[in-house]
């Protein structure tokens, strides 16, 4: 089972002690999203665990759970009041880590939702 490493430690814990009890054999690789559609396609992995996918593809995606994503600043930033919806954000400069992984992907995907812009 290939991993994005955006998984939770937690989340990914539960799995495998789940599966154990259940009888199953897990073996999971972490792996960036941009390499789990290829892997399932090739048969190297079964499932993939990752950010939901984009655009068009040929394979198939359910939700299995959610957790909350934070944004971290210093106190000058923000000042008293943290903010508390993607609109008091959106004109923030941003630093996004390479697209591979899926985080990127994922939180530009989140402000084209709701209609917002990034300052990245």
């Amino acid at each position: 089972m290939g991993q994005s490493p955006l998984i939770s430690a937690e989340f990914s814990e539960a799995m495998l002690a789940r599966a154990e009890i259940s009888g199953l054999e897990l073996v999971l690789t972490e792996m960036n999203k941009a390499d789990i559609g290829p892997a399932l396609q090739s048969g190297t992995i079964d499932f993939g665990l990752c950010p939901a996918p984009r655009g068009k593809t040929d394979l198939q995606s359910k939700s299995i759970y959610s957790e909350p994503l934070f944004i971290v600043a210093n106190a000058k930033t923000f000042g008293d009041v943290p903010p508390s919806t993607l609109s008091d954000i959106a004109h923030k400069k941003f630093l996004l880590v390479p697209d591979a992984c899926g985080l990127a992907d994922t939180v530009r995907f989140l402000f084209e939702n709701q209609n917002l812009e990034m300052d990245p």
